[in-house]
This record gives C-alpha cells, sequence and structure tokens, in this order.
C-alpha cells in the first residue's frame, strides 16, 4: 500500500465486526450490496484498508474530530509520498469515503465533545490498544492549527520510517509534544519536503525529540537486485470474486509503466478451474511477473536496436557524413578515380551494406559460361557486355529458409512457391562490379566464392573497414563502428519495407516467411525502391544516372504466379469462386427443408470471411463467448497459441460490415433451433441437426469438403498477411512493419516489442487497430475480393432477416 511502503496491509480482527461501529458498517453495505456474492469479501477488503491506515476502537465518541484528523494524516501521507500517479490517487480518494461511510455509522447518542488538550486520562480505555488513534486525537485537542498540521507531519515522518507505531513509541511521541516549550521557526511545508538526513539533524539540535533521530537514520533493507531493471512495475493487478457457487469473476486493473491505471476488465470462469489452477496471492503474483522480466527486458532492447536513434545502426546522415570524408569519388560520380585496391572492398561494403551480410559461400557465376554448370541457389550471376560495356549482375537468393506447411501434391487452388528468385543488384553494386571484374583473370571470374575471386576474405575486409573508420575517428562528432555502419540500410527500413524481404536478403529464417506469399518482381522491385531511397537521403542522387550504371533489362520481366513464400495461400481469383460457391446455393433451398444445410453455408461463410479480415489461427476454439466481446465497440479477445498463458488473450477490433453480419447471424440462429443460447456458445458456431458445433480445425475440413474442396484451415490466415502485404506497399507511405505484426499478433521470439501500439494499455491497443482497419479498408475498396465480399453480406443479412 502507498501510504504505508514498508509494511503490508494490516488485517481487520474478526472478532471486532460484532462490536460497535462495525455492526452499523457491516450491515449498511450488505444491503447495500446484497445483490453480490462476493459483497463480504470486498467489504473485508474494505476494512483492511481502514484499518492499515489508522486502528479505530469499534466504540469511538469522538467522530467529527476523528475524521479532521485522518484526512489530514492522508493529505501529509500524500505530500510526503510525492506526485501521485491516477492509481494512488483513485485509492486516495476511495480511502477518504470508506472513513466517511464508517463515521456515518456511528451511534450519535455516544458522541462527545474532546477536550482542548486533552489528558491521556480521557482516552486511557483506548491507550494500550489504540495508540496511533489515540495519539492523533491528543494532536487534534491542541488550540492553536498550525501546531496541528506541525505534528501531524512529524508523525507522518516517523511512520513512513518505522512502519507500526507501537505503545512505547507513542507515549514517547506524545510526551516529547507534551514538553515541548520551543518556538520552533521550521514550517510544514519545510518539514514535508526535508530529506530523512536532514531531519534526523534537526532533531538532534532540540532536546525534546532527539530521541527520534535514529529513527531517520535507520538503513533501509537493501535490494538483492544487483542492476535497476528496465521494467519492475506490476502491469496488472488482479482481484477474483465469487458471483456464485457456479460462477466467479476475475477483476483485472491494468496499469501503464508509470502506474497510470487504464481500462479495467473482467473475465468469467468457474469455481472449478480455480479449483485446478488456485489463484495466487499478491507476493507470489510478483514473484512470477519477475521471472518474465529478463524476456521484457529483451524485447525493449530490440525495440531500442530498432530505434532511429539507437547506437547500433548509424543514420543515413551519419553514413553520409562519414562517407564524404572516406570516399568523395562516391559523390561526385568518378568510381574509376578509386584505388583499385580498395575497389573490391567498397563493392564488398556496399553488398554487405544491401544485403545485410554476406556469406561465406556465396558463388560468382559467370552467366555466359560454356559448360553445363548451373548456378546455385545462393550467387551472384553476372554478364559483362564488351570491353567497354556495362556489368549485368544479379543475386539469385534461397527461398527454402523456414519449413512451411506444403499442399497437397497436385493441388493447383494454391499459389507457386519457387526454390529461388532472383534481385538485380542497383548502383554503386553493378558499376563497382563492372570495375573490379574486367581486371579479374576469367579462371577466378566462374564458378568461385566471392572472397576468393577477389582475392580478400571477410577478416581482410573487416580490417580494412577498421583502418577507414581509423582515419577521420576524430574528425567526426559521434561514435562509427563496423556493425553501425553495416546495419544502417537494415534500420532505416525496419517499419517501411517487409521484415520477410530483409531476411530473404539475409538468407535468415523467419517465421512470417510461412505467412507472406509475394511474387519475384514485386520483391524484388520493392528491395530497390528502398535502396534508392535511401541512397536519396545519404545524398548519393544529385548527379548519378542510374540508368546507364545498371542495366534494368531483368526488372520488367513476367514473374506471373511466381511466388516466393507460404505455399497455402489461395489464388485471388480462388477466393471470389469460393464466395460464389458458398452463397449462390443459399436462394435455392428452402427453409423448411434445408435448415441445417443453409445454416452451414452461411456459417462456413461467415468463418472464412472472418479468419481473413482478422488473421485468426486454426486453434481449438477460435471464437470467443460473449463476455468476452464488446459489440458497441467492435473488440473482442479471441484465445491464440502464441500467447503462452491461459490468463492472457488476443485482442482485436472487427469492422462495422463484421459485427452487423455475425450479431444478425445469432438472431438467425435462435429462429433456426429455439434452444440457442448465445451467452453460452461461442459467437460463431453451425448446426449440425442435433447441437451447435466449434470451428476447430476438424470441423472447418469437414464442411469445407462437403461444400467446397479439400482447403487447409490455416490458408485464410496466410490470405490475410499477403494481402495486408500487398495492398500497403500498392500505397505510397502505406505499409508499416508494427501494423503487420499487430495484424498476425506476431513478434520475435513471441515477445511483443512494446512499440508505439501496445504501451500496456488496451485503450491505446484498441485505437491503433481501429485506425489500421479503417486504411485498410480504404485501400481495398477497388479490390475485386472486398467488393465480392460487400455484396455477399448484404445478400446474406436480407436472407436471414427473412
Amino acid at each position: 500500500m502507498w501510504i504505508l511502503p514498508v509494511t503490508p496491509l494490516k488485517q481487520f480482527p474478526q472478532q471486532l465486526k460484532k462490536e460497535g461501529v462495525y455492526v452499523g458498517y457491516l450491515l449498511r453495505n450488505q444491503q447495500q450490496y446484497s445483490f453480490f456474492e462476493f459483497a463480504d469479501s470486498e467489504i473485508e477488503h474494505n476494512l483492511n484498508k481502514i484499518w492499515s491506515i489508522c486502528p479505530i476502537p469499534p466504540n469511538m465518541h469522538y467522530p467529527r474530530e476523528l475524521q479532521n484528523v485522518l484526512k489530514r494524516w492522508l493529505h501529509f501521507h500524500s505530500e510526503i509520498a510525492g506526485p501521485l500517479n491516477q492509481l494512488q490517487q483513485n485509492e486516495k480518494v476511495q480511502l477518504e469515503g470508506l472513513i466517511k461511510d464508517l463515521i456515518q455509522c456511528t451511534n450519535q447518542n455516544e458522541c462527545k465533545n474532546l477536550s482542548i488538550n486533552a489528558k491521556r486520562s480521557e482516552l486511557n480505555s483506548w491507550l494500550t490498544h489504540y495508540p496511533l488513534y489515540c495519539t492523533l486525537l491528543f494532536i487534534e485537542s491542541m488550540s492553536i492549527e498550525n501546531d496541528k498540521l506541525w505534528w501531524t507531519c512529524l508523525l507522518a515522518r516517523i511512520q513512513r520510517c518505522i512502519g507500526v507505531m507501537s505503545y512505547d513509541l507513542c507515549l514517547s511521541f506524545d510526551r516529547a509534544r507534551r514538553d515541548f516549550k520551543q518556538v520552533t521557526s521550521l514550517e510544514v511545508n519545510a518539514l514535508v519536503q526535508m530529506s530523512n538526513l536532514q531531519l534526523a539533524m534537526f532533531c538532534k539540535e532540540i532536546s525534546e525529540l532527539g530521541q527520534f533521530a535514529n529513527i531517520f537514520t535507520q538503513r533501509q533493507n537493501q535490494s538483492k537486485e544487483s542492476r535497476p531493471l528496465i521494467y519492475k512495475s506490476d502491469n496488472e493487478y488482479q482481484q477474483s470474486l465469487m458471483l456464485s457457487d457456479d460462477v466467479c469473476v476475475d477483476l483485472y486493473y491494468p496499469v501503464d509503466l508509470e502506474g497510470n491505471e487504464l481500462a479495467s476488465y473482467m473475465h468469467f470462469s468457474t469455481p472449478i478451474e480455480s479449483l485446478e489452477r488456485p489463484e495466487l496471492t499478491y507476493h507470489q503474483q510478483q514473484q512470477k511477473f519477475s521471472l518474465r522480466r529478463s524476456s521484457i527486458e529483451s524485447a525493449i532492447s530490440r525495440e531500442n536496436k530498432m530505434h532511429v536513434m539507437t547506437n547500433s545502426s548509424l543514420t543515413p546522415f551519419e553514413l553520409s557524413a562519414w562517407l564524404r570524408l572516406i570516399c568523395e569519388e562516391l559523390f561526385d560520380n568518378q568510381l574509376d578515380r578509386i584505388e583499385v585496391n580498395d575497389r573490391a572492398h567498397w563493392f564488398l561494403f556496399f553488398l554487405r551494406l544491401f544485403l545485410g551480410k554476406i556469406s561465406n559461400q556465396l558463388m560468382l557465376f559467370n552467366d555466359a559460361n560454356k559448360t553445363d554448370s548451373k548456378p546455385v541457389d545462393q550467387c551472384l550471376i553476372y554478364s559483362l557486355a564488351d570491353n567497354k560495356g556495362a556489368c549485368i549482375i544479379y543475386i539469385r537468393l534461397s527461398t527454402k529458409l523456414f519449413q512451411g506447411k506444403n499442399p497437397p501434391a497436385g493441388s493447383k487452388q494454391y499459389f507457386s512457391a519457387q526454390k529461388y528468385f532472383d534481385v538485380m543488384l542497383p548502383w554503386p553494386l553493378a558499376s563497382l562490379s563492372n570495375l573490379v571484374l574486367r581486371n579479374i583473370p576469367l579462371k577466378r571470374r566462374h564458378n568461385i566464392s566471392i572472397y576468393s575471386s577477389l582475392k580478400t576474405s571477410e577478416v581482410e575486409h573487416r580490417k580494412w573497414l577498421r583502418h577507414k573508420i581509423n582515419q577521420v575517428k576524430s574528425e567526426i562528432p559521434f561514435n562509427v563502428s563496423y556493425s553501425a555502419i553495416l546495419n544502417s540500410f537494415q534500420c532505416f527500413t525496419s517499419q517501411s519495407m517487409p521484415s520477410v524481404y530483409r531476411d530473404y536478403l539475409k538468407q535468415q529464417g523467419s517465421v512470417l516467411m510461412h505467412y507472406v506469399n509475394d511474387e519475384q518482381q514485386q520483391i524484388s522491385e520493392q528491395v530497390r525502391r528502398e535502396w534508392f531511397r535511401f541512397l536519396k537521403v545519404i545524398g548519393l542522387n544529385q548527379s548519378q544516372d542510374w540508368s546507364n550504371q545498371t542495366s534494368l533489362g531483368l526488372i520488367g520481366q513476367t514473374t506471373y504466379h511466381s511466388q516466393v513464400g507460404s505455399a497455402i495461400t489461395l489464388r485471388d481469383s480462388m477466393l471470389v469462386e469460393i464466395i460464389d460457391a458458398l452463397v449462390s446455393p443459399l436462394f435455392e433451398l428452402k427453409m423448411s427443408e434445408d435448415k441445417i444445410e443453409i445454416t452451414q453455408r452461411i456459417a462456413l461463410y461467415l468463418h472464412i470471411r472472418s479468419a481473413i479480415e482478422l488473421a485468426l489461427r486454426p486453434v481449438k476454439q477460435p471464437y470467443p463467448q460473449q463476455y468476452h466481446i464488446a459489440w458497441e465497440d467492435r473488440v473482442m479477445s479471441v484465445s491464440d497459441k502464441r500467447v503462452h498463458h491461459q490468463q492472457e488473450r488476443r485482442l482485436i477490433v472487427l469492422s462495422e460490415n463484421l459485427v452487423k453480419v455475425l450479431k444478425q447471424y445469432q438472431l438467425f440462429c435462435r429462429k433456426v433451433d429455439g434452444s440457442f443460447n448465445s451467452m453460452s456458445l461461442a459467437c460463431l458456431t453451425y448446426f449440425d441437426g442435433e447441437a451447435w458445433q466449434i470451428f476447430n480445425q476438424a470441423n472447418v475440413i469437414k464442411l469445407c469438403k462437403q461444400y467446397l474442396d479439400d482447403i487447409d484451415p490455416g490458408c485464410f490466415r496466410h490470405i490475410c498477411a499477403s494481402q495486408f502485404t500487398q495492398l500497403s506497399l500498392a500505397h505510397q507511405n502505406l505499409y508499416q512493419q508494427q501494423a503487420l505484426n499487430q495484424k498476425m499478433n506476431h513478434y520475435l521470439r513471441g515477445q511483443n516489442p512494446l512499440g508505439e501500439f501496445a504501451l500496456l494499455s488496451i485503450s491505446k491497443a484498441v485505437d491503433y487497430q481501429r485506425d489500421m482497419t479503417k486504411t485498410c479498408l480504404l485501400a481495398e475498396q477497388n479490390d475485386a475480393f472486398r467488393q465480392k465480399i460487400e455484396s455477399a453480406d448484404k445478400l446474406i443479412i436480407d436472407l436471414m432477416k427473412k
């Protein structure tokens, strides 16, 4: 509790519930909350809070004085504690209300007036068991108002240092107050702001207060943590309350890093679940949360590395300043003036900058060779036109970096997944390769590793680059390192280019490769576009004519259906056919005879439509029950296997059209089956003639075989990833990597990087997804599949209303 940071919450004595003022307090609150089964536990928790502020006797005869002094007591504790966050401010207001309610339950016939400068004998019956209560009343009986403030503040400072106010300590304090004859010049505000050391020195100078000096100099218990934690505050408080013997509710109070309270929410469960998973105490929750700190710190660290001001990479302007000092020829478009020994290293430098890293097995292959050898999956393929012509060079990259799910043999409804794809190397790589390769003997230009061809190694290249860094180290005002230079392009494109594209360039497998499916031409063009944008910011675009430096012949080649990535992404034409195959027969069926088929066709359509829009995973129960949905706000929480704890769920936002059709479907289900109970079932189910079934993988496969074809139940999530990527890239400045991560609920190693869209705030996450959904719908206005969905929604809603 913030008011007493050194002591835990005190427990209210159970035997006092049948005495004095507490009888009326309990009766009053039980009548107020009689419709809740958890009223007793809530009232007991409030009594514990009151008892922690100041133990109050059941027969209090001075309610007016007590209310004044406790209000002053809370005020000074909040002033000493420093600025209160929103959570603490709410708690203070709640404490003041609890005290007011308790005092109102006092029997007016037993009320008395406290005499001025009351003697200890007046409160003799309470001195032993309620020492703090008596001490505060003695202070309230003082005749001078400023003295009341001063001594209350001093007592609060003592309690915050020592915790429990024992009888001996309260007796010593009261005697010192009564014996104190000096007129102190120390103001109350100064007493609040003084440090413990200053307050100890002040007490030593006054004989009556000297005995309290050692209280302010006691050493606090040293923390066992050897270093400060990046993230060390609880992000959620949980309280479990019983509604009945069959149902209990968990109340969650999320807070952000500064303790500001966010939107609270409830989760209903059964006591059987709580018996299987017993509720953790507050200290157990703290211990459980501490085990996750290292993972959260790692996530924050990775996020900071991609920040524009990170030290792990140079900004384009810093890289530009360094390049101008090292190689001015790049900015003058005079690459032939670069020293011959440095040209190969500059080629490797820009190749490493472009790709992210260079493998030692990267081969050099001459496209004009006369042998039967074929290029491997990862190699540089070049072609020299003539002695004075340009050099056509591109890199062949492997796509078999992530072992994803493959479609059944012979199936043609999915996009193809090529084993490799080619990317033309942009300027200045093509120009440098032209200069370098023409000075290399023919026998070292074919079917050989790039390092062997250039007669160097990765170690030698590192030495060369470090030498260049040290040459101008004293002339630049920022830190330059080998990795910071070579990570600058990766950091520059961290949000504007799909992370899958960067992973392909680095030949590094990632889970998103399993989802995103794109054409080779799209990937190549996007990579080159981002590279030229990077060069423009650096300042390398003012006088260069890239069309003369690099042949663009391969860029415009046709790559229709030469896809890279997910192997189970349905073709665009198949999506429209699926909708037609499900919706068109509905108008030929009769409700009286074919209600089961009608229900199943509509439900399967809604499942496909929802899974594509929301990127749902094919889990055991993809759709939640009603208490996990806020229809008016278009928000629901769903289970997701990337969420590693049962208590956590994935938060998603629905579009307005999807909410309308789902709500109308629930009304339609009641017409089909009178026993349909929407509160006990998932928001989307289908009727098999006997009961309402959920959309698990087995049921989805069964319905697809019956009404469509053999379709993988996980392909709809892949469609969402591909459509989101393609539509975002089709519109300038629309794509953001964090938007795709949020849409797919996918993060590195399953850890949320705590970006601007997920600052532990439900409201911020919802607002971000709403804006993202709105932007995506605007981008999809002219999309054939989106237009088909909108027309199908209208037809199905009209059919269900009949």
